[in-house]
């Protein structure tokens, strides 16, 4: 299992596929794919026997509901990833969809206090749709991917929900690093 530094730097590979997309649709898809996957590998950690699933047969939001049944996530945590599911629902479903400040809003609205460390909470104000779309995203893929870790300082495995105070500290710890990479890149005029 990997610790939750080299965690956070795999988020790096699986974001890159989002982070890159112009359309909203391909964000919104491949976002939702990404995160699914997550879902179920966290699934797969914190069961003795996950073979007893057949997690291709289960919905997401039973794998959501599964989460929150074997106390992983809150209520509160798992009603962003249902409000999100709605939209790419709503993309599959009708061929005329096309995403909406309030339909984010409503997938932002229902944020925990944990997405809301993550994206950090100054960062939420509305700004162009994609921007927002992508930060919402960024929360909802890291949070199973940081709980799908072992965390050596505060002595957690996957199967103990993260703290509110760990995040923090991942989160401060995330900013330093951005400033220092920032102090010794060179900048280019």
């Amino acid at each position: 299992m990997l610790t939750r530094f080299d965690a956070a730097a795999a988020l790096g590979g699986y974001w890159i596929h989002v982070i890159e997309e112009e359309s909203v649709l391909s964000v919104v898809l491949k976002g939702q794919m990404l995160i699914e996957i997550q879902i179920e590998n966290l699934i797969k950690a914190v069961y003795v026997d996950p073979s007893v699933f057949d997690l291709n047969r289960m919905l997401y939001p039973q794998k959501l509901d599964l989460l929150v049944a074997i106390g992983i996530f809150s209520k509160k945590e798992i009603a962003p990833y249902k409000k999100f599911n709605n939209i790419r629902r709503k993309f599959a479903h009708d061929l005329s969809y096309k995403l909406s400040f309030a339909d984010l809003n409503k997938v932002k609205d229902t944020l925990s206090e944990k997405h809301k460390i993550i994206i950090g909470k100054d960062l939420l104000e509305q700004e162009d749709m994609n921007s927002l779309l992508k930060k919402i995203l960024f929360s909802l893929l890291t949070l199973p991917i940081l709980q799908n870790s072992i965390d050596e300082r505060f002595n957690k495995s996957a199967k103990d929900p993260m703290t509110t105070e760990e995040l923090e500290y991942y989160r401060a710890l995330g900013e330093d690093v951005i400033k220092a990479e920032k102090s010794i890149i060179p900048k280019i005029n």
